[in-house]
């Protein structure tokens, strides 16, 4: 019961934080005194357009809940717990899958894991030759950035699955 109250706890965090930008967006709220029918037409406009943007938050937020779910139970929580930052690295949905499965196979969702006998290194296990001097291997964020970005070159190759 402890574990299902947690991760209400959570989605609803995600929820509510990633909804204060759209609510911001929505603007003042309105004062007394006149209002031209074009600035009540704007005023509303801006409100749907926040109420699109937080029903899409919702959208996304719901569905990283279930995926997580579904890939920590898979994989284990080291690798469940990626798929936020793999969907704001350019992952899509129909990549998950895959992605998990590398992560888990590579680095076990360790983002310090570094291969004892060459220089793989980071949740992906890029060889130095991709990343030295260039970016963090070991940044979770540029490793799953990374490797979205060689994916849209040469698919799951460098990975062989």
């Amino acid at each position: 019961m402890h574990h299902a109250r947690t991760t209400f706890a959570i989605a609803t965090l995600l929820l509510l934080g990633s909804m204060l930008p759209a609510i911001a967006v929505a603007g003042p709220a309105p004062r007394d005194g006149p209002t031209s029918v074009k600035q009540a037409h704007r005023a509303v406009h801006r409100a749907h357009r926040a109420v699109v943007r937080a029903k899409a938050a919702e959208r996304e937020a719901r569905d990283v809940l279930r995926a997580t779910r579904t890939y920590s139970a898979a994989y284990g929580s080291n690798v469940g717990r990626w798929i936020r930052l793999a969907r704001r690295a350019g992952w899509g949905w129909g990549e998950m899958g895959e992605l998990c499965y590398i992560l888990n196979r590579e680095s076990g969702g360790n983002p310090l894991a570094k291969n004892p006998v060459s220089s793989a290194s980071g949740l992906m296990q890029f060889l130095s030759s991709w990343w030295s001097g260039r970016w963090n291997p070991f940044d979770p964020y540029q490793s799953l950035r990374h490797a979205y970005l060689a994916w849209t070159q040469v698919g799951f190759a460098p990975w062989s699955l």
